[in-house]
């Protein structure tokens, strides 16, 4: 399918996690030019991904001004199309009620971060974009299924993940008709290193039992079954229509709850 994001300039924060490396390999087999920002020094090092079009950027993402800069200079290399968020964290203690310290750590993971890099993202495209170039930008958020249905998780990781969804409506009418703000919901996403591996390794939960009864599509899901809905919805092409929305993607576990 031709998503007609040949040589967009995409703009991805946590891009190099299980989700995030298989959305970055799809935008750039589509033929995207792709940023990554990280706060890792060890990932970008560490990352399997190489190609011509993809520059991966440390940063800082509680730094305003670092922000800026950096995105700043990646949009004067090429206008900026585009951002995607795939920041977040739902690993935490198991207490009820978390410190403050840790539930300020949750909130700046799963909302704060989020929102700030979509502020400079917005400012720094905004300088030289007009209304007639309706929904031709573009910003996506991750949540979680956690956000809409009790799982077990971290509270301060649910309710912030449910304040990004909230996010996500009021900056599709706030931001119209230039920015086009949706948000994605996975359920259960295995890849190694990743929740679901440690789960799985340490026992922690019948996981056979989980899928019989709460998964219809009866498995976990896959990085790639998040990442090219994500990819889908960069493309001006076939989502130009799509505002506002938060699609869960989780096998059908909401049905089940």
């Amino acid at each position: 399918m031709n998503l007609e994001i040949k040589d967009l300039h995409i703009l991805v924060a946590g891009g190099l996690g299980g989700i995030g490396t298989k959305t970055v390999e799809l935008l750039l087999e589509e033929g995207a030019i792709v940023t990554v920002l990280t706060q890792s020094f060890d990932k970008p090092k560490k990352s399997k991904i190489s190609h011509k079009k993809l520059n991966i950027i440390s940063t800082d993402y509680k730094n305003k001004d670092r922000l800026y800069e950096d995105i700043s200079n990646a949009h004067r290399k090429k206008s900026l199309s585009g951002f995607i968020s795939l920041i977040g964290s739902g690993r935490s203690d198991k207490k009820i009620f978390l410190s403050e310290e840790e539930s300020k750590r949750i909130w700046d993971i799963n909302y704060f971060y989020p929102r700030l890099i979509a502020e400079n993202f917005v400012q720094i495209t905004n300088k030289d974009n007009h209304e007639d170039l309706k929904s031709e930008l573009f910003i996506t958020f991750c949540s979680s299924l956690a956000a809409s249905c009790f799982l077990g998780a971290p509270t301060e990781y649910s309710t912030a993940k449910a304040a990004l969804e909230r996010l996500t409506k009021d900056l599709s009418w706030k931001l119209s008709p230039c920015f086009r703000v949706n948000c994605v919901a996975p359920g259960n996403i295995y890849f190694e290193g990743g929740t679901w591996d440690r789960i799985i390794k340490n026992g922690e939960l019948d996981i056979d039992n989980l899928l019989s009864e709460k998964v219809p599509s009866k498995r976990l899901g896959k990085p790639i079954d998040v990442a090219a809905f994500i990819v889908f919805l960069s493309s001006n092409k076939l989502a130009s229509f799509f505002n506002g929305s938060c699609v869960i993607i989780d096998g059908g576990q909401k049905t089940c709850i």
